[in-house]
């Protein structure tokens, strides 16, 4: 073999034993960044599970919208009542008579006297 063959192959297993080792680095880092990413992956997944029970438990402590307003609207008109009625009882008991029945009266009264008019 002459000389410059075996500078040539010196030269090529050189190159060779670089590559070699350049992708020994290659396949280490990779698989130092694919565990990073796995882990950065299950460090969210878990954050979301965690979340997840956590927005489950709130839900639970809450009322749909829809159904506040439904309440709310049951409970004014059942205040109203009770307020009507208390004003009815005492009504009753001083003797007066109640703004309701005492307008259908004036009402009445007022319709009869007019017709009473327009008959003469």
């Amino acid at each position: 073999m002459g000389k410059s063959k075996a500078v040539r192959l010196a030269v090529l297993e050189t190159k060779h034993e670089y590559e070699s080792r350049i992708s020994r680095i290659r396949v280490r880092v990779l698989d130092k960044a694919l565990n990073l990413a796995a882990i950065e992956t299950e460090r969210r997944l878990t954050a979301l599970n965690g979340e997840a029970t956590r927005l489950a438990k709130i839900l639970e402590q809450t009322m749909p919208r829809e159904s506040a307003e439904i309440r709310f609207g049951q409970s004014t008109k059942d205040i109203h009542e009770l307020q009507r009625g208390d004003a009815d009882l005492a009504g009753r008991r001083t003797g007066a008579i109640p703004m309701s029945d005492f307008l259908k009266m004036l009402v009445a009264a007022l319709i009869g006297g007019a017709v009473a008019y327009l008959i003469r």
